[in-house]
């Protein structure tokens, strides 16, 4: 299979030159790694290179092989990870080369995180349904190699600027469906079936990216009149107030992780005010609160404060509280005041000491 039929540039409205032939060896080549997973650590590495280049001229590629080549990587992953949840019991030497094969085809789908937007945007649609069904076969094997979750956080974090258009034109099916994937992970947060110092900031950034804006949030007091001249219009509205609704929901399950985390980490992994008394614990507190990141620094901190956040209860409270004050401010009444309420309910049910009082009153109010 040889992509550089496709990788032509013609300036027609979906790409590159459209090679029906280079798409039928496309398909074949996926339907033998479909049909036998277990043999895919054979069949791969005569492909790879193909798909590898095919991505990387992503931006050049007709739009319809590129959807071919997305959808058929991530059917692929899906099918090899079924064929690791089935061996589970087996021994790990047999299920290791098929996750380092995972391995491999996502870091050939990360690839698209350097596409143009037009160019993302034309597989937005398979990236979400595929990322969701490989997280629903079993998320917790696929997050047992920390590389697939950073690729994974990273093109969902592309998919949350792709989400305003979506929610304006196809009612939002690509954020309800990223927003899934969230869901999954965040479960298996509160179970402890991952690990919260390693995963919370993360999807807590991540959860932030896909927070909607003030133009799909626009304020009205009558959708339904606001949208009679064109019913979309209408329909991506309340589809960015169930968004922004689901996203307030899931920052309270992560509230409830960090509880849990001091709760069962309270003498070991606390910070050490929390062992002082209240008089000197606020004084040892006061100027921390300041320099504490919040979410919006997260991204750029240096690896050290990224380590204290993750590890931090009283930080990771802060910074969940953070994420909430931005809703608080949105353009939408019903969104406005759903974040008050879970934000009043957090001040008067998790200030667990002196030190979260003042945090809160320092970092949030």
């Amino acid at each position: 299979m040889s992509p550089h039929a496709d990788v032509r540039a013609s300036g027609d409205a979906d790409g590159g030159n459209y090679s029906p032939a280079s798409v039928f060896f496309l398909e074949l080549a996926i339907s033998l790694v479909m049909r036998s997973p277990e043999r895919a650590p054979a069949i791969w590495p005569s492909i790879e290179r193909s798909f590898q280049r095919m991505l990387e001229y992503a931006d050049v590629l007709h739009h319809f092989s590129l959807e071919r080549a997305v959808s058929g990587l991530l059917g692929m992953a899906v099918k090899i990870l079924e064929c690791c949840s089935e061996h589970e019991s087996a021994a790990r030497e047999t299920t290791i080369p098929l996750l380092e094969l995972i391995e491999r085809i996502l870091r050939c789908l990360g690839l698209l995180r350097d596409a143009r937007d037009s160019t993302f945007d034309a597989v937005a649609s398979q990236l979400a349904v595929g990322i969701e069904r490989l997280v629903d076969t079993d998320a917790k094997t696929l997050l047992s190699v920390p590389t697939n979750w950073d690729i994974l956080r990273s093109l969902l974090k592309r998919l949350a600027h792709t989400q305003d258009t979506a929610l304006v034109q196809t009612g939002g099916d690509t954020a309800r469906r990223s927003l899934a994937v969230l869901v999954e992970i965040v479960i298996l947060l509160k179970c402890g079936a991952i690990e919260p110092a390693l995963y919370f900031a993360d999807v807590l950034d991540t959860l932030s990216a896909f927070m909607p804006s003030d133009r799909a949030l626009a304020a009205s007091s009558s959708p339904l009149s606001v949208g009679a001249k064109d019913g979309t219009a209408a329909a991506g509205r309340m589809s960015a107030v169930e968004t922004a609704s689901k996203l307030i929901v899931l920052l309270h399950d992560l509230q409830d992780i960090a509880k849990s985390r001091l709760a069962d980490n309270d003498s070991a992994s606390s910070p050490a005010a929390l062992t002082t008394s209240p008089i000197t614990a606020g004084r040892q507190l006061l100027p921390r609160a300041h320099t504490e990141p919040s979410v919006t620094s997260m991204v750029s901190a240096p690896l050290s404060i990224l380590r204290l956040t993750k590890s931090s209860p009283l930080s990771m409270w802060i910074s969940v509280m953070n994420a909430l004050t931005a809703y608080v401010c949105a353009g939408n009444r019903e969104v406005r005041q759903l974040a008050c309420s879970y934000i009043q309910r957090a001040l008067s049910t998790n200030l667990q000491s002196v030190n979260w009082v003042t945090g809160a009153f320092h970092r949030v109010l």
